[in-house]
């Protein structure tokens, strides 16, 4: 699929990692050659070095705002089973319970993207260190993370709102804070040095998230108590508050020229600015996407094997696309991801109840691939430049929480069983057919760009905690709070899932 390596921020002083492009904030800056942008692109691409050798200021820069990158996004996918351990058991592990945590998760991550958005689009630079400085005070303040168990637990037929209450009052504020990291980060990046693509501390903040789906199951939860586990996230979050914080007061000292927000937006700006078929198409790719992932993961843990953690196969995968999708612009392409897709398509169809569990979630994590490399490659292609980095960022976070809530919510109320991933790869087909006839060679915001004669804006992505954030194991309740024996036979919306605490 052509060269799929991902260029870390974290890098030398000639910030290889960095992809140093001078089109991506709408336009070549004052005082370069013409076509100069083009040219800086081109090498950034080949992974050439370009900007000031031995720039030791830029690489320590690069390197605090990767860590605080990853570390939020780290932390982010950390906190989701950690909190799950603790309230799980107190309503008998009933699948309902987590997916009303998930529901309230992926609600919190939009809320955390919108006050980005705000924050950025509304205040100036100072104002936004110390609005944010005042988050993450309170964020400090409304630790510890972990909820305590409600006092009216006995005969609740329906948990929901305690459920809510619980998280509303312990994880919401922290949550919200490290889920508006990844776009601010990434815009003060932008701001301190605007010849450097933010774009690809997405990869860095990806990789914060797949450790941390491994990281809890495998290396925390069995030698450290839940208790000792959220002391230990919250001083790593305080930690993390402190990094972003100083982001932002670096992009304040270091922030030369003109920054992405100001009001004196030249024409190029003007004409890049994305249309609002753009951002419906980011709704529905990402909307798509979300709902493969929790038909997959549906899949796996009803019809596959009900084994403790099983989710993370799924969304281990999702996440891959991601890192490779925005990773470099030759990773994704059409046909092969297509042809992909199809054989594992006939893969999962061919498939017999007693196959080995390994080759079936083989099977269905290709096609998971597979079909979210289309998506997100799809949605990379349609990236817009970095002054509308949080508009994009707003339309993927709403997507995913369309696509949650859908599967979630509505879908046990419209269908008698599960055709969310048949439902799934059938929108997926619809896109890539409109968006190839509109467009068969590449993104159309990218056509309209270069015929409105500005530099085409390159590299973007979703935030980690992304869009992705808080979609860990989504797994559907049943129409009841009660559990039943699924079984070996495929599941229906009558059945249920085995205890989701892992236990």
């Amino acid at each position: 699929m052509g060269d799929s390596r991902v260029h870390s921020p974290i890098g030398s002083g000639t910030s290889k990692g960095l992809a140093l492009r001078r089109d991506e904030l709408g336009g070549p800056q004052s005082g370069d050659p013409a076509g100069r942008a083009d040219g800086i692109a081109r090498a950034a691409e080949r992974g050439a070095p370009v900007g000031r050798p031995g720039d030791e200021r830029s690489a320590w820069t690069a390197a605090l705002f990767g860590a605080a990158v990853f570390a939020a996004a780290f932390l982010v996918f950390l906190v989701q089973p950690m909190v799950g351990k603790r309230i799980l058991p107190w309503f008998g592990g009933v699948p309902a319970v987590w997916t009303v945590c998930l529901a309230f998760y992926q609600t919190v991550l939009f809320a955390g993207y919108a006050y980005a958005h705000v924050l950025i689009r509304c205040f100036g630079p100072k104002q936004q260190l110390a609005i944010h400085a005042a988050a993450v005070v309170a964020a400090i303040l409304a630790l510890p993370v972990l909820p305590e168990a409600p006092p009216d637990l006995e005969g609740q037929a329906d948990p929901t709102w305690t459920v809510i209450a619980s998280l509303s009052g312990s994880v919401a504020l922290p949550f919200l804070v490290l889920a508006s990291t990844g776009p601010l980060v990434q815009f003060w990046l932008a701001r301190a040095h605007p010849a450097v693509s933010p774009y690809s501390l997405y990869a860095v903040s990806n990789i914060g998230s797949f450790l941390a789906l491994f990281a809890y199951p495998f290396a925390i939860e069995p030698r450290l108590s839940v208790s000792e586990s959220g002391s230990l996230w919250a001083w790593a979050f305080a930690s993390t508050g402190m990094l972003v914080l100083a982001c932002a007061w670096t992009a304040i000292r270091s922030g030369s020229g003109r920054s992405p927000t100001s009001a004196q937006v030249d024409e190029a700006e003007v004409a890049t600015a994305p249309r609002h078929s753009d951002a419906l198409r980011w709704l529905a790719l990402s909307a798509t996407a979300v709902v493969v992932l929790m038909g997959v993961t549906n899949k796996l843990c009803l019809d596959v094997a009900s084994i403790p953690f099983l989710w993370i196969v799924p969304l281990a995968t999702y996440l891959l696309t991601f890192v490779v999708a925005f990773g470099s612009e030759r990773a994704y392409r059409r046909a092969p991801c297509g042809a992909l897709a199809v054989v594992s398509f006939l893969i999962t169809r061919a498939i017999e109840i007693d196959d080995l569990i390994v080759f079936q979630a083989g099977a269905y994590c290709l096609l998971l691939f597979s079909t979210c490399m289309i998506l997100h490659g799809e949605l990379y292609r349609s990236r817009p430049p970095a002054t509308d980095l949080t508009r994009f960022y707003l339309c993927v976070s709403a997507g995913g929480a369309l696509g949650g809530l859908f599967v979630g919510l509505a879908a046990p109320a419209l269908f008698d069983d599960y055709h969310e991933l048949s439902l799934g790869l059938l929108l997926t087909l619809a896109l890539v057919l409109s968006i190839g006839a509109r467009d068969p060679g590449a993104s159309s915001m990218s056509k309209d760009r270069a015929g409105a004669g500005s530099p085409s804006a390159r590299a973007c992505s979703p935030s980690s905690a992304t869009s992705s954030g808080s979609i860990s194991g989504r797994i559907r309740a049943r129409s009841t709070w009660s559990v039943r024996s699924s079984g070996s036979s495929p599941s229906t919306r009558s059945g249920t899932r085995s205890d989701c605490s892992g236990r």
